[in-house]
């Protein structure tokens, strides 16, 4: 059972046998809490706790188990979550449920036999909870193992070695594998005005696959999405300067679909980006984006030539929630013919 506690205080829970109606049954049981906004505690042999941005996890759904994650959000991040089954024809009908930090339900699909989607705009930053089950018939009945992965707009974007995505570096294909309930994601910097085209293919033709592909913006927003029985294709430009994330998945009925698939894109990169904002006749404007590589310093100066240890030095704290700066150049009175920036690695 789920409610939404409308107080504070001790809730009670009673477990009990109705074998029957007459309460003739007897036997050794497991119980769980899960509860939003608390801190999760595992038993030794359990699963749950932390998802990591980009990363799968794996678990076991016992009978009536169910297993609780969590993971910190800003304000605006589109969250996406997907759960698969790991063994094909497992009784596990995976059952997932997105809370927000005040508790409300934000999502929830129980509706495939082999995968569950759960995806929202976070309204407001904190901790976010998502709870792993099974819906077998709709009486809890299956049981299996899973693997789980959350990708949401906001960085650091975590990718194991074997896995497909990670940063952009400039290549233009990126090829990856889909398991059920499967998806893959990409980051990369851009300036406004830059063209994005990206399309997504099976590597075999007739595969079960039907390829997905959705592009965000730096701010959360969705800004393109496109599906086809063997590719999808999107194309514009960047609506402004930031990071942009890239999720690649299976929108087969009820995610069912899995195979090869390759991202094509027009030598998009991720790093430090000098964007030009404009200009009126007192100042110009530009937008660096692209420069939260941590242990790395950030310099600036009006003469290339100066000595390095005289450059000024942009501290982190300038930057916004979303890893960029909006920097002024006075262009009077005395005015600025020019401006350099220095990335220095740790």
């Amino acid at each position: 059972m789920a409610i939404q506690a409308t107080n504070s205080g001790i809730f009670t829970v009673v477990a009990a046998d109705l074998n029957t109606g007459f309460f003739v049954g007897s036997g050794a049981y497991r119980i769980k809490l899960g509860q939003t906004d608390t801190p999760i505690v595992l038993a030794a042999n359990d699963e749950g706790g932390t998802l990591t941005n980009g990363w799968n996890h794996t678990g076991t759904i016992d009978v009536g188990d169910m297993d609780v994650w969590s993971f910190q959000a800003l304000s605006n991040e589109t969250i996406v979550v997907r759960m698969g089954e790991l063994v094909a024809n497992s009784t596990l009908t995976p059952y997932l449920r997105l809370f927000g930090p005040n508790g409300n339900l934000l999502s929830q699909y129980g509706s495939s036999t082999v995968a569950s989607e759960v995806t929202a705009r976070a309204t407001n930053s904190g901790v976010y909870t998502v709870i792993a089950a099974d819906l077998n018939t709709g009486f809890f009945v299956g049981s299996g193992t899973y693997r789980i992965k959350l990708v949401k707009t906001g960085r650091p974007l975590v990718i194991e070695n074997t896995d497909a995505g990670g940063l952009m570096t400039g290549q233009t294909n990126y090829d990856g594998s889909l398991d059920v309930g499967g998806m893959a994601v990409w980051e990369f910097t851009a300036c406004k005005g830059d063209p994005m085209n990206l399309g997504v293919g099976e590597l075999v033709g007739g595969s079960s696959l039907t390829p997905s592909i959705r592009l965000f913006s730096w701010d959360g927003s969705l800004l393109k999405s496109a599906s086809g029985a063997g590719s999808a294709q999107i194309s514009l430009v960047a609506p402004g300067s930031g990071t942009y994330t890239v999720v690649v998945s299976d929108v087969t009925a009820f995610f069912t679909g899995s195979g090869g698939f390759r991202l094509s894109v027009n030598g998009l990169t991720t790093g430090l980006k000098i964007c030009p904002e404009g200009a009126n006749t007192q100042n110009s404007y530009v937008r660096l984006t692209g420069a939260d590589s941590p242990g790395f310093t950030l310099l600036t100066s009006t003469n290339v030539d100066t000595p390095v240890q005289l450059w000024e030095r942009i501290p982190a704290s300038q930057f916004d929630i979303y890893d960029n700066l909006n920097y002024t150049n006075s262009l009077t009175p005395v005015g600025e013919a020019r401006r350099f920036f220095r990335w220095l690695g740790p």
